[in-house]
């Protein structure tokens, strides 16, 4: 689930944002304003300053200015407006994240394994890897086995916004297993790879770059149908919440 509470801080931040823009923008249009008067059935214009009344049908510039100007003005009495709401909704908003409510739950309790508090992922049938099943040494929140801390920082993720997956799944048409498998809405699936030994093992690396390049032969994109992150990317949680929130979330959705 999407945290409400980061979301309305990051469009505070825009609206006081957009509203320094509005003022420094303001100060370089004319005073006063635009007024109009209908008149045997035409539309007349004049400027309303401090100075009087002078009519500016004809003067296209002024008229741009003032109308920008008016526009202006209404944007930035809705964002003012927007920002005391927002404010007013932070105060009083409870995060729904999951390290936040395990807080509230008091300690000897908490001291029970995770698993017991988040649901389990779903058991699926499907291709799994049969290899190597004594790495499988890292239980995401969800109950999934995986092979490296990272990937439980993934799967956890993925569990925490709702989000159902195969971990290790045989990709169709090519001799690999994905490491996680995302299905949706329309029966696309969207592949994420994470490639957490890059920097470490000359041999993985080459086996990384020629699982990319089938991919690619085999029509997936990154920020289409695939994702791939690199352990730089577990540094920051920001990261894949941006990562899940800004593109698989929308891209999923798109496919319903």
């Amino acid at each position: 689930m999407r945290d409400l509470k980061e979301l309305m801080i990051q469009v505070e931040a825009e609206h006081s944002e957009r509203l320094k823009q509005i003022r420094k923008e303001l100060k370089s249009l004319p005073p006063g304003r635009i007024e109009t008067l209908r008149q045997n059935g035409r539309v007349y214009y004049y400027h309303k300053s401090q100075t009087g009344r002078k009519g500016i049908t004809k003067n296209k510039e002024l008229l741009r200015k003032l109308a920008r100007k008016r526009y202006l003005l209404e944007e930035h009495k809705i964002l003012q407006f927007n920002l005391i709401e927002i404010k007013r909704a932070v105060e009083k908003y409870q995060s729904c994240r999951r390290e936040l409510i395990m807080r509230k739950i008091p300690e000897n309790i908490r001291r029970l394994p995770k698993q017991y508090f988040f649901k389990m992922q779903k058991p699926l049938r499907y291709d799994k890897n049969p290899y190597h099943e004594e790495n499988l040494i890292y239980i995401t929140n969800g109950g999934e086995r995986v092979r490296s801390k990272s990937e439980q920082i993934i799967g956890n993720m993925l569990e925490e916004y709702g989000i159902e997956y195969c971990y290790d799944r045989r990709v169709e048409g090519l001799p690999y297993y994905a490491d996680f498998t995302i299905f949706c809405g329309d029966g696309s699936i969207i592949i994420w790879e994470h490639f957490g030994l890059m920097d470490a093992k000359e041999e993985y690396r080459k086996h990384a770059i020629r699982k990319m390049e089938d991919y690619r032969r085999q029509g997936r994109r990154q920020w289409r149908d695939l994702i791939c992150t690199y352990e730089e990317d577990m540094r920051d949680p920001g990261i894949l919440r941006e990562l899940i929130e800004g593109f698989l979330l929308p891209a999923m959705l798109k496919k319903i």
